[in-house]
């Protein structure tokens, strides 16, 4: 009524016709056009002039509201909107940079639209921009952009704003956040450069504000693999701001980034703390997004897979609000799936990252996305779609703390798909890396490199190939020694994921000495204590298989047919055909087994007779000796001195060890 200067009655009677027309409906008592196109349709009707009237009105009726009431993001953003289709150029230019800082902490990718606008008006203004300085909004807008349109975007704000004079907080903080859109666009190198100014330019008597290019330069640092360094930056940031009200940005920043080092030195339970802090602390929607990333990802190297969903579903949740989603959505949906795929929720993890990653994600969160797609395709034994996820993250740009996260996903994809030559040179590229540097990384290394290595040398010795078993024992020995020294060193033990995974190490070089089903035991209860189902299932196989081997008949039925139920309800396709290849060379009945062939050449590098070779795929396939006669109209006396033959020429002490020869060779 205000707006069209009419009697608020004339004005009631007007919107009823109207309403009984179906144009128009009144949803929670706000009054909208059923169909949006019937909106445009009335507004492309209005003359020019006439548009131009309604906006100016519109906006002199905001502007007659309550002082506080422009404040609030919504009605800012809606004064620049009407002030600048009404044609008022000045009055929407600052319109629009009241409306960026309004909305700035809860909506930045509506401040992002505000700024955009307001460069448009720029020029055409000259002096009529009164005290806006466009350096300091160009950086802003640089700072908006990384989270919300993409850091290619932030790149040349930045540029645009250092050509424009001097950076508002210094030389070193501006070459600091540029190093940083630089790094979030995959443009490695020349982040080093900005960050190596960035540090030059840095002065004794640069204050406070030096806290900000502190903490830059300690994430910088982190993001390099250069975890001691990054400490020290994080150090300098706390001894200039005691508390986060000193300066909410810097201690935020230093506080997540702090985290991250304890997570790599091996304590996760201060890690979690710290970056929890750090999300306490944000003052901003992007603040506590940047530090949302920072834990979920923490929460994930701890083991707390459902805390992690739990933080980044809500975190894609709050971006999709504010603008955020397309920074951070696709990290956040990756940390998710992985975290679903681990507790054995694959259908979950599917749906979650069916979710497509936008084109301004970060390489970073590009990276995490095949992490999570390529790890899940793996266990459900999806090669050509593991590989395939594994070649995009290879491509990316990678920084040497992604480096880890990238040889870690191409161990344990290759050794999930039993690729044991891949798994071992990504494992060992990974160990070398690591190995003194990061307790986070320096179990699960090794632990993949012993399993692949395992297996290695196990068809090696299948088919009578040279192998110095002595040597690799002793070397893997040493790895896992190494290993244990060092995660243990922060805590005086190792946490749950470390324990785990050295646990696994143990129990898979054990099948190069005594079957040990006492260690795989240990392995399944470190596994199921963290959660990971397919993990659980391995070792369980693996028990079973040793226990069978030992004589433990009870305990491995027990443990191969929870396996089973694992891996069926999983639908892990790999899984389940190890189960089965055990389940036949044990005896072990989970299903029907299958009569299995021995290939020729396999044979006579074996040096059996045909009968011989006839009789194993039957011993393969876990028939007694008393079925083996009846299948093959001999006795049972004769079937035995067929095994005990076997035994002799495989070099095997038992009908299980002289099962798994067999299926290595090729049974088919």
């Amino acid at each position: 009524a205000e707006i069209v200067a009419m009697p608020v009655t004339t004005v009631e009677a007007a919107v009823r016709t109207v309403i009984d027309a179906k144009l128009l409906i009144i949803d929670n008592d706000l009054y909208m056009f059923r169909h949006p196109l019937l909106s445009e349709v009335v507004y492309a009707d209005l003359l020019p002039p006439q548009r131009r009237r309604l906006h100016r009105r519109i906006a002199e009726a905001l502007q007659r509201q309550p002082a506080g009431a422009l404040q609030r993001a919504d009605r800012a953003g809606e004064l620049a909107f009407h002030l600048d289709r009404s044609g008022d150029t000045e009055g929407a230019f600052l319109a629009l940079l009241a409306a960026a800082d309004a909305a700035e902490a809860v909506a930045p990718g509506a401040a992002f639209g505000h700024l955009e606008r307001a460069f448009d008006l720029w020029d055409s203004l000259g002096d009529r921009t009164g005290t806006a300085n466009l350096g300091d909004r160009l950086w802003q807008a640089a700072d908006i952009a990384t989270s919300t349109v993409g850091n290619k975007r932030a790149v040349e704000l930045a540029r645009a704003a250092f050509e424009v004079g001097p950076p508002p907080l210094g030389a070193s903080w501006g070459h600091e956040r540029l190093g940083r859109y630089l790094w979030a666009t995959g443009q490695l190198e020349e982040s080093r450069v900005q960050f190596g100014l960035a540090a030059e330019s840095l002065s004794d008597d640069e204050g406070i504000d030096a806290a900000l290019v502190f903490a830059g330069l300690g994430q910088a640092d982190l993001m390099s693999g250069h975890y001691e360094t990054a400490e020290r930056w994080c150090a300098k940031v706390f001894d200039l701001v005691a508390t986060p009200a000193d300066n909410p940005p810097a201690w935020g920043m230093a506080r997540r980034v702090l985290g991250m080092v304890r997570s790599n030195q091996g304590d996760p339970d201060k890690a979690v703390e710290l970056c929890q802090e750090a999300v306490t602390a944000a003052t901003t929607a992007q603040a506590r997004a940047l530090a949302k990333v920072y834990l979920c990802v923490a929460l994930v190297d701890a083991g707390r897979f459902q805390d992690a969903i739990n933080t980044s579903l809500d975190a894609v949740a709050e971006g999709q609000v504010s603008g955020l989603d397309q920074g951070f959505g696709a990290y956040f949906d990756a940390v998710a799936a992985e975290s679903l795929t681990r507790l054995g929720r694959w259908n979950e993890a599917s749906t979650v990252l069916a979710r497509q990653p936008v084109a301004n994600t970060l390489p970073v969160g590009l990276l995490r996305v095949a992490r999570a797609e390529a790890i899940l395709a793996a266990r459900r034994g999806q090669t050509d779609r593991a590989l395939d996820q594994l070649a995009e993250a290879e491509a990316l740009p990678i920084d040497g703390y992604h480096r880890s996260v990238l040889n870690a996903t191409s161990a344990e994809v290759h050794l999930a798909l039993g690729n044991w030559g891949a798994a071992a040179q990504a494992a060992e590229r990974g160990r070398e890396a690591t190995q003194t540097t990061s307790a986070l990384w320096a179990a699960r290394f090794p632990m993949f490199e012993v399993a692949a290595t395992v297996e290695l040398t196990l068809d090696a010795l299948a088919r009578r190939d040279a192998t110095d078993l002595t040597a690799t024992i002793t070397r893997l020995s040493q790895e896992i020694a190494t290993a244990r020294t060092f995660t243990e060193r922060p805590l005086g033990r190792p946490q749950r994921d470390t324990a785990a995974n050295l646990a696994h190490a143990t129990a898979s070089l054990s099948r190069l000495t005594t079957s040990n089903p006492d260690a795989w035991g240990e392995a399944v209860a470190c596994w199921a204590a963290l959660g990971d189902r397919w993990m659980t299932a391995t070792a369980l196989v693996r028990e079973a298989e040793a226990a069978a081997s030992v004589g433990a008949a009870d305990r491995a039925v027990t443990t191969l047919r929870q396996a089973h139920a694992i891996a069926n309800e999983l639908d892990a396709a790999p899984l389940l055909s190890e189960i089965d290849a055990v389940s036949r060379r044990t005896r072990i009945s989970i299903e029907a087994p299958t009569r299995l062939i021995l290939d020729q050449s396999s044979t006579e590098s074996l040096g059996l007779t045909p009968r011989e070779a006839e009789v194993l795929t039957l011993v393969a396939a876990g028939r007694t000796n008393r079925q083996i006669g009846i299948e093959l109209f001999v006795s049972d006396k004769t079937a035995s001195v067929h095994v005990s033959n076997i035994l002799r020429k495989l070099g095997v002490n038992s009908r299980v060890d002289a099962a798994a020869v067999a299926q290595r060779l090729g049974l088919s």
